[in-house]
């Protein structure tokens, strides 16, 4: 598990945060970045209930890994596309590329989930979780900041290419893991050997509720789990993710079009941003007690309203945008499943997170495709102006009537 995450840091730090910026660098539209992540969203919420319904007829551990290869291996046409094809070309292959791979990565994110829930015993699963997110942090900061150093080094595209190898390094060696835990789960599963112990009553529980879920399909969505409190959370959560979805398409044309910022900047930056993630982390469960996952997470939405608004000021702006959003992030992230969590009732939870999900993807689904068209229509710094507005009001209205 934690030499899994490890490897898929150095995919994170390499051809995950560079790939938009070499479409941006070849001439890729608003419009074209906004689909780079409004594709899978939309393979999201065509396939995850599917998807589980396919995983429950299957050995999970061999399907996990099989869909990590059958995602991952897109990665390998990164490599030589730069030379291979006009840039508009290339923009189209790589636009295809991310609705392909999307289909076989939502039933591995699904998977490993339920996966994650069987192998990882309940008392240890708070440790496991802390580990893997800070190794994920830790070497996607060290691989971005090499990346950099690299694309500064090496002619365009060569550079590029070097650095989607490797990524497509790091995702072969996370999938060699996830095939070996998948090895280990048989042996825990079978024999035994001394070593490992067997999983847990709460771990299976959890699984077969992940897997119950996803197999029941649309009969999760039961319509009586979206009313009263739960409605309103769910409303006040799609208006964040919509103005968070919104922003993020349109920062990678803009910081590059615009600010012109080079490669280095580009990772020296985004390292910024991940380290402040890292070090606002590790003192969070001491804040959640003492603040509440509610006020934390409306906090942290109206404080990541700055990351817009710094960003249009200009380049100094943007570093420290970086370092607060970087610090509000670590808010957000650490307490959005459980403020969720918290609004759900115990004995019904699966119909409720399945609400989660829609709502979610439909935000990343409908802020993808709208921001940049906005930003089309009235520029991008405006946009990022109204964007963080949008963002601080969201954070303004879980403090309110979350």
């Amino acid at each position: 598990l934690f030499l899994d995450m490890a490897w898929f840091g150095v995919l994170s730090g390499s051809t995950i945060a560079f790939v938009a910026v070499y479409a941006t660098r070849i001439g890729a539209t608003n419009a074209q970045i906004g689909l780079l992540s409004a594709l899978p969203a939309l393979v999201n919420l065509l396939f995850a209930l599917p998807a589980g319904s396919w995983l429950s007829r299957r050995r999970l551990g061999r399907a996990v890994f099989w869909t990590s290869i059958l995602s991952r291996l897109f990665y390998l046409v990164l490599v030589p596309l730069p030379v291979l094809l006009m840039p508009e070309a290339q923009i189209q292959v790589i636009l295809f590329m991310t609705l392909l791979m999307s289909i076989p990565g939502t039933a591995l994110v699904v998977g490993f989930n339920s996966q994650f829930g069987e192998v990882v015993p309940l008392e240890w699963r708070g440790y496991v979780a802390g580990i893997r997110n800070a190794l994920l942090s830790l070497i996607s900061i060290a691989f971005t900041m090499i990346s950099g150093w690299i694309l500064g080094r090496l002619e365009f595209p060569t550079g590029y290419q070097v650095v989607f190898a490797i990524g497509v390094l790091g995702a072969g060696m996370s999938s060699l893991h996830l095939y070996l835990l998948s090895a280990m789960k048989s042996v825990q599963n079978g024999q035994g050997n001394g070593l490992a112990q067997p999983r847990t009553v709460e771990g299976r529980k959890l699984a077969q509720e992940s897997r119950a879920l996803l197999q029941r399909g649309m009969q999760s969505l039961r319509l009586d789990a979206m009313r009263g409190h739960f409605a309103r959370i769910m409303a006040l959560l799609f208006a964040w993710h919509l103005a968070q979805w919104m922003t993020i398409p349109i920062v990678t044309p803009f910081i590059v079009n615009e600010l012109h910022l080079s490669d280095q900047l580009i990772a020296l930056t985004n390292s910024l941003f991940n380290t402040t993630v890292f070090f606002g982390s590790l003192n969070l469960s001491n804040v959640t007690r003492r603040f509440g996952n509610k006020r934390l997470m409306a906090i942290g939405v109206m404080t990541i309203s700055l990351f817009p608004i710094l960003t249009s000021l200009g380049v100094g702006a943007y570093f420290a945008a970086n370092i607060i959003g970087g610090i509000a992030w670590s808010l957000i992230g650490g307490v959005t499943f459980n403020y969720i969590l918290e609004n759900t009732p115990a004995d019904d939870r699966p119909a409720h997170l399945a609400w989660y999900t829609l709502v979610l993807n439909a935000a990343i689904l409908t802020g993808s495709l709208a921001g940049p068209a906005i930003a089309g229509t009235i520029g991008y710094t405006t946009a990022l102006l109204l964007f963080g507005f949008a963002r601080f009001i969201a954070g303004a209205a879980i403090l309110r009537w979350g």
